[in-house]
């Protein structure tokens, strides 16, 4: 590759660049590990053509020298990546950023050849790629995730966020995957439901569902996460796999709490002997979850101890106590409960 002096290449103002809020970090790279790209100049009058921020760099680290390429001499694929790349540095949307990165990586390995993994090569990996967009290698794994599920899921643009969109990649892929295993239990007959039915996805109303579905004790696991009662469908919401919106239209916590009073009792049904549950819970109810799911089997002594602290309370305290009790003997179902917080505040 020619190199050139610095101080003849001539920088006119349509390929000066901003030099962005990554530029260290591309400086550094160029510093620690070479150039991998050159800068492209014209033959006649070495005219910059495009690298302004890797010039720059060069500029900046006192080097006298810069490999360059010759817009004479580029394929027509190199003129692409050009092009490509006069684009990185624009206001986009994140489809786009993740689309026009991915393009930059294959247009490098079309020009260069794929790299070895595992061997010392003059292919192009992602490695190079995410130095020259100064970007990470596993941003840059992201992009072409998220480009290649674009691909097939056009309405994934609907998304508003890159983190929303890479959630539902991750929900697409998982459901895959259990469609896949499905496929080879019921191919090779070693699930112990690969004679009856293959894995089921069901959506819908969970209570109807769980009723028409599922007969008494044969759910070893169950992972739960009702509502959590804090108004989320008024600060928040989330997105499904094809981008449509996924939230409760009623997150307050009256509902939050019927729908978990509702819905327990049917798992409790399906559960198998010694079966576990996983449940996930706003703290401000651990209180009233853990009475509920034990059958208020230590109600009494909670009781006793607000009679203490609020005397004046007592006449209502004893009618909540007795009408708890009459509850607690009507029920014939209760869990063990095992508390598992995430976070203890002091």
């Amino acid at each position: 590759m020619p190199t050139i002096s610095i101080s003849k290449i001539k920088i006119v103002e349509r390929a000066r660049r901003a030099l962005g809020d990554d530029y260290e970090q591309l400086r550094d790279s160029i510093d620690k590990r070479g150039l991998f790209h050159p800068i492209c100049v014209s033959k006649e009058d070495f005219e910059l053509v495009a690298g302004f921020r890797r010039l720059q760099c060069h500029i900046d680290l006192g080097l006298k020298e810069i490999e360059v390429k010759f817009k004479e001499d580029l394929t027509p694929l190199e003129k692409k990546l050009i092009e490509l790349e006069e684009n990185i540095h624009k206001a986009l949307t994140w489809d786009e950023q993740a689309h026009l990165r991915t393009q930059i990586h294959l247009l490098q390995q079309e020009i260069h050849g794929k790299a070895t993994r595992g061997h010392e090569s003059d292919g192009w990996s992602l490695e190079k790629t995410a130095q020259e967009l100064c970007v990470s290698i596993a941003t840059l794994s992201q992009d072409i995730r998220l480009t290649n599920a674009l691909t097939a899921i056009p309405t994934l643009r609907n998304v508003i966020s890159r983190r929303q969109a890479l959630k539902a990649v991750d929900r697409l892929e998982e459901i895959a995957l259990l469609t896949e295993l499905a496929r080879i239990d019921m191919e090779e007959e070693k699930s112990s439901t690969a004679k009856k039915q293959p894995y089921m996805l069901i959506c819908g109303d969970a209570i109807e569902e769980i009723r028409k579905h599922i007969s008494d004790e044969v759910i070893p696991l169950v992972i739960f996460d009702p509502p959590w009662g804090i108004d989320s469908h008024i600060v928040a919401s989330s997105r499904g796999p094809k981008g449509e919106k996924m939230s409760y239209s009623d997150d307050t916590t009256t509902t939050a709490l019927t729908i978990a009073f509702d819905l327990l009792p049917e798992l409790y049904r399906v559960m198998e002997p010694d079966a576990h549950m996983y449940m996930f819970i706003g703290i401000q109810f651990r209180e009233l979850y853990y009475d509920f799911l034990t059958n208020f089997v230590d109600f009494h002594l909670r009781i006793q101890m607000w009679k203490f602290f609020m005397p004046e309370l007592a006449k209502q305290l004893t009618q909540l106590e007795r009408e708890v009790e009459e509850y607690h003997k009507k029920r014939e179902w209760a869990f063990h409960v095992e508390e598992v917080p995430l976070i203890w505040v002091k």
